[in-house]
Order: structure tokens, then sequence, then C-alpha cells
């Protein structure tokens, strides 16, 4: 008989394709004793929980728990009994955990239990009520470590020693793509000055007494779509709005 190579699920994941209809299948579990997911190969494209935990060897299965990791960092608990189809979840990650487990963890100043040793950057979120679209969560690092930027994605170890802390930070506003003087520069959705443009027209702007700027831009804000500026004055901006910025020397 021909070898056929394993399917491999992340690989479909990564391609945005569907897994083929027949196994075998390359799949990766990782835990209870270690949080570095390995490759296992399975035949049938519909696995029950206990089957998981009996690719990773351990036992007794009514003691430990199956998770899938979903994408963008979520977890989904998978009975013992109950079926993933490998086919239409399309799902490569699971996690196995020992069901007596308890960890705790600090968001934003307040304890919480976490059942397992492993969290998703996501799930902190969610358990701590923060909002990802308007906040970054933050990993307080201990010895003066820098702290660390968490990802929706990534995963912690709870078991390390110590209370792991983590904390919001607002976010940053995303940054909008203007014109000045025909080139696309990315800028802070603030309002822009008089000055801020002129730095941005020129990289080494010209200089003396003699020296007059103008500046009048297009395609702005509704209530003010074109105009133009004088020294020390302000304006909103919008993406796609255009600037020219002129220097005329006088003498």
């Amino acid at each position: 008989m021909a070898h056929i190579d394993a399917e491999d699920i992340e690989a479909c994941v990564r391609d945005g394709r569907a897994p083929r209809q027949n196994g075998p299948y390359a799949i990766k579990i990782a835990g209870p004793d270690s949080d570095d997911f390995e490759r296992y190969r399975v035949d049938d494209p519909v696995l029950v929980g206990r089957q998981i935990i009996a690719e990773k060897g351990v036992t007794p299965a009514d003691e430990h728990l199956v998770f899938l990791v979903l994408r963008g960092g979520g977890f989904e608990e998978i009975q013992l009994d109950e079926a993933v189809d490998l086919r239409t979840r399309v799902v490569e990650k699971f996690i196995i955990f020992a069901s007596a487990e308890s960890h705790r963890l600090a968001i934003e100043g307040e304890r919480y239990e976490w059942g397992t040793k492993l969290i998703t950057g996501l799930k902190i979120a969610e358990i701590g009520r923060i909002d990802l679209e308007a906040f970054e969560l933050w990993r307080e690092r201990r010895g003066g470590e820098e702290d660390d930027l968490i990802e929706p994605d990534t995963i912690i170890n709870l078991s390390d020693p110590g209370l792991e802390r983590f904390y919001k930070k607002k976010r940053p506003p995303k940054k909008i793509i203007i014109i000045v003087n025909g080139r696309r520069k990315s800028v802070e959705p603030q309002g822009l000055c008089f000055e801020d443009l002129i730095a941005l027209a020129f990289e080494t702007p010209p200089e003396g007494e003699q020296i007059c700027f103008t500046i009048t831009y297009r395609k702005g804000p509704a209530d003010m779509p074109e105009g133009s500026l004088i020294e020390d004055q302000c304006v909103s901006i919008i993406a796609g709005m255009v600037f020219n910025v002129t220097a005329t020397d006088k003498s």
C-alpha cells in the first residue's frame, strides 16, 4: 500500500483551505505537563475528547479536560465523548489540563481563579472585561524587565512562580494617510497645525526672515472641505486629505 502523507491541519488553516475528506491528519496537542505543542498523526477525521487524551498518552481520561485552541485566542472545552470533525471545524491545536488544577492571576488589581495553567490573552480580557478594541493588554514583569504586550492569541503559563499581573492601556490612535506636497504621510488622526505641516513637507525647512510659507488644503472634513492655514492655526484632518505647502523668499 502506498504511503499517504498526513494532511497538516495547521497548513490548511494557514492557507485558508478545507482539509481533505480522508485521513490521515496531523494535529498538535499540548499539556498537561508541557505547554509545547507536539505533532500527532490521527487517521480519523472525527475525534472525541478521550481519543485526543489517549493520543497524548495521559491517564486517567476522566481526570483531565480537553480544549480546542480557537483562531484569535479563544478556548473551547471538548467533553470526553463530544465529537470534533477536523474537516469542518478546521482546528489544529488541542490542550489537555488536569481537571483538579487551579491558578490565580490579577487583572487590573483584581484577583481571579482560573482552572488551568494555560490561558490566552483573549480569555484574560474576557475575564477582566477589557475591551480589546479600545485597550491593549499588558503583563507586568518583575525584576526591572520591560512589560509585555499580550496579543489575543498569546498563551500564558500561569504555573510560573509568582502571581501573574495584567493591566490595560489605552490603545494609541490608529494612523491615517494624508498627502503633503504629493507625498503620502502617515499621521495620527488628531488635528495638525501650521508648523506640523511645514515639518511634514520639508526634511529641512527653509529658514530666514524673508521666508514665507503658504499652506492650502482640500478634501477635508465636511464642515471645512478646503481652505488655507496661517501661522499658529490648526485644522482637523481626515484620511486622504491633501495639503500643499510652499515656501516663498520675499527678498
